[in-house]
């Protein structure tokens, strides 16, 4: 762990500590809060299924023995004890998935690591039965594309065309002869300049009518009489009106707000616990901002169709997966990028001054330069500005289809077919699609993707500062195997630096993962809906909209701030305290009534249910202090009935500083 890292984990134990002091407060006010009627939402709160007796039989894993500093001795190192079987199976449970619950650690003890880490690198072979039926509630998840598009998706605004003013007749001087009395003037001759623009009005009209409705603007349908047509009789409007009710627009924040939702169900349910890792990885790597114009409609295919079924297969398969999915292509603006065209020939106004040229569509480098710098080689790896641009020429003419359909196309007659050199390497002229599909092969086979794609992967599973010779053997097995993400992902979990106590619990979790590990611990039962969401986003991370290609980083410092380190430990108390809208944690099957008599014994069974592991002794005395201070608030009288309320009223603090623990923090 560096040190910056170390000096933020420290701020994190000072925090807690106040945490404690103000939780003294807190509890028996947040106990009396109840939660207000939970959002509407398409599934219901989903409770475990959890072996009997998962939380009494939850043991207490001891800390591993200290690391040796860098100033001890060769052989004293050599000396450190290693972890045990137990420590192993916590570690791997927090790193290759997210948190341990009730059981888990057991279940693994019993079928053995080697064989789990098998079963979670073949996801295809693992039934996820618990969540079919609720994902099939989020019914975005199921449409096609171009369904969603279809849907979703408001029309184009078509301009309007400004119509001609018809001009007024002048009338033509001539003898005006005096009507008789009895002759009534026709009013088709007398034409006035207000008549004279009555067509035109009504041709308006006409044309609104027939214009398709936005869907921010529902308010007339095309049942509805207008103010120039007669009304109808009240029994025929009647039966229209459900009609119009039928075509109220669909809400356009419906696609990304499910497949946030199917998130963290996933990551708390789903028994494909490595999978659902290894896409929340890749989607950061390949990163697309879901509040980008129509890419809210476009990341539900992305992450389902590109995304999912490459997770563990060959990173070629994947990067050429991710260049042709709309919402790349959208997101880096390479749906823009064609041939550059000759500039026009200059014009000049009426005194001989050069005109301004016209905007010109040409090439852009965009995706081009991510491609290199996120997706590939990494920012040193050995690229130069040229090479951008040539490898942006390769991909010109890669486009979207038009509003409603966005499926990717390749457009030959914008595209470069001119020679190019792409690191070196020659690409003749006269291709097409296959100049893109080379440069791919090209980037997904160089050195320094190896090395820079093997490295981040490290940085997930091991260290935010992996060590170098894994980073070597791991880049060498991509290389071995062709860019085979499941044997790398297993050099990584079977190696000894994966097992090694210097990196026991070093890295802090992100947001995502702390929501995620708090309700697989406690065994709450939720719907992973809005209020969950929100918690994420408030913690730092909201999920689908990182805004920069970069995705959320690996370093894990980079969760620990004030502001973040306070939400997470608001959130440790609203959600033990049963105040998240869709979740619920049943404090009850911690601690039987009158547990709390025992200060040690229901300490000692509540990490033991959490945590896995024992704590500090700075975090010991916090939660021996929060007991003893909250017992002198809320002990009842004898006989009282309240009893049962105040014992959990306690188990809820004691909780809640668990879960805002740096012990807990952490992974």
């Amino acid at each position: 762990m560096g040190m910056h890292t170390i000096l933020r984990v420290r701020s994190l134990s000072v925090l807690v500590g106040v945490f404690a002091l103000a939780l003294v407060f807190a509890i028996p006010f947040a106990a009396q809060q109840s939660p207000a009627n939970p959002p509407a939402s398409p599934v219901a709160p989903l409770k475990p299924d959890l072996p009997d007796g998962a939380f009494v039989d939850e043991r207490l894993i001891p800390p591993p023995a200290n690391v040796p500093t860098s100033g001890r001795s060769r052989r004293a190192a050599a000396s450190t004890p290693q972890l045990t079987e137990d420590q192993k199976i916590l570690h791997l449970l927090n790193r290759a998935g997210f948190g341990p619950r009730p059981g888990d650690i057991e279940r693994v003890r019993r079928m053995g690591i080697q064989q789990y880490i098998e079963e979670q690198l073949h996801p295809e072979d693992l039934s996820d039965d618990f969540l079919a039926h609720p994902l099939l509630a989020l019914g975005t998840l199921q449409m096609a594309q171009f369904d969603i598009l279809q849907t979703f998706e408001p029309p184009p605004v078509r301009p309007q065309p400004t119509p001609t003013p018809t001009p007024t007749p002048t009338p033509t001087p001539a003898a005006k002869p005096s009507p008789a009395p009895d002759v009534e003037p026709e009013k088709t001759e007398k034409t006035s300049p207000g008549e004279s623009m009555r067509p035109q009005s009504q041709q308006q009209t006409q044309q609104q009518q027939t214009t398709p409705q936005q869907p921010s603007t529902p308010s007339q349908t095309p049942q509805q009489p207008s103010p120039q047509q007669p009304s109808t009789p009240p029994q025929t409007q009647k039966p229209q009106q459900p009609a119009a009710k039928q075509q109220q627009p669909r809400d356009p924040q419906q696609p990304l707000r499910e497949l946030q939702q199917a998130k963290l169900l996933r990551a708390v349910f789903s028994e494909k616990q490595l999978q659902e890792v290894m896409v929340d990885f890749w989607f950061n790597h390949f990163n697309v901002f879901g509040q980008k114009d129509v890419d809210r409609w476009l990341l539900t295919s992305y992450e389902r169709d590109v995304i999912r079924p490459h997770a563990l297969g060959r990173f070629k398969d994947l990067l050429t997966a991710v260049a042709q999915s709309p919402a790349m292509l959208y997101y880096l603006d390479n749906f823009l990028s064609q041939m550059e065209q000759p500039a026009p020939p200059p014009k000049f106004d009426a005194d001989g001054n050069p005109l301004p040229q016209p905007r010109r569509p040409g090439l852009n480098e965009n995706y081009a330069r991510e491609l290199m710098e996120l997706h590939t080689l990494g920012v040193d790896g050995g690229y130069t500005q040229k090479d951008v641009i040539e490898v942006a020429r390769c991909f010109t003419g890669w486009t979207i289809g038009p509003p409603g359909n966005r499926a990717f196309t390749f457009r030959p007659r914008i595209h470069d077919r001119g020679e190019k050199t792409v690191l070196g390497t020659r690409i003749v002229p006269g291709g097409g699609i296959e100049d893109g599909l080379r440069a791919l092969d090209i980037l997904s086979k160089h050195p320094s993707t190896a090395k820079f794609v093997s490295r981040e992967l490290c940085q997930r599973f091991v260290a935010d500062e992996p060590p170098a010779a894994l980073v070597e053997r791991v880049a060498a097995r991509f290389t071995e195997t062709g860019g085979d993400i499941r044997e790398v992902v297993r050099a990584i979990l079977t190696s000894p630096e994966f097992f090694s106590p210097k990196y026991y619990r070093n890295k802090i979790k992100s947001p995502l993962e702390l929501v995620a590990s708090m309700v697989r611990a406690t065994g709450a039962s939720t719907n992973g809906a809005a209020p969950l969401i929100q918690a994420v986003a408030r913690m730092g991370a909201p999920l689908y909209l990182c805004q920069p290609p970069t995705g959320y980083g690996e370093n894990s410092s980079e969760w620990l701030s004030s502001a973040t380190l306070l939400e997470r430990m608001n959130f440790a108390v609203a959600f033990t305290g049963n105040r998240i809208n869709g979740s619920r944690v049943e404090v009850s099957r911690f601690a039987p009534p009158g547990a709390t008599n025992d200060p040690d014994r229901i300490i000692d069974r509540l990490l033991a249910a959490l945590v896995h592991s024992d704590v500090s002794p700075e975090t010991r005395e916090n939660l021996a202090h929060v007991l003893s201070e909250t017992r002198a608030k809320t002990t009842p009288a004898k006989f009282d009935g309240r009893e049962p309320q105040k014992n959990n009223e306690m188990v809820v603090g004691l909780m809640a500083l668990i879960l805002g623990s740096r012990e807990f923090q952490v992974k």
